[in-house]
């Protein structure tokens, strides 16, 4: 069995769904190398579930702005 890691992201009272939710993204993608198919995996979402949260560019360029 593969041991996945373990991240720890914190929010403020008031943070919208959506700000977390793009905060978990790019956390992941961080960890898979930007690798969005991986990521996708890792989240069981689909991976065009990750460029239409966080736009069309490339989500390398989003990475920097992670919790």
């Amino acid at each position: 069995m593969e041991m996945q890691p373990t991240f720890t992201l914190t929010f403020s009272v008031g943070t919208t769904m959506k700000e977390i939710h793009d905060a978990v993204i790019r956390t992941i993608l961080q960890h898979t190398r930007c690798n969005r198919l991986r990521a996708a995996q890792l989240l069981q979402i689909n991976p065009r579930t990750i460029r239409r949260r966080l736009g069309k560019k490339d989500g390398a360029a989003s990475t920097s702005r992670a919790a």
